[in-house]
């Protein structure tokens, strides 16, 4: 497992012990809506995240939409 990348398949993504995501842009405000929604879907393949032990978002507020 590499300790660093900028692209990784999801299933090595989901084999680390923690996933720091960095979020930022309006023009990303979608799809962080629909990672937050906590439904796991295969339209959005990040969705995946809501079923690891330990993820931590940093978003801007254009991400965030506030």
């Amino acid at each position: 497992m590499p300790s660093k990348a900028f692209t990784m398949g999801l299933n090595s993504i989901m084999k680390a012990e923690k996933i720091v995501i960095l979020v930022y842009g309006e023009n990303k405000k979608e799809a962080l809506d629909a990672l937050l929604s906590g439904e796991v879907t295969e339209d959005n393949p990040a969705s995946v995240l809501n079923n690891h032990k330990d993820v931590t978002i940093i978003a801007d507020t254009a991400a965030i939409g506030e």
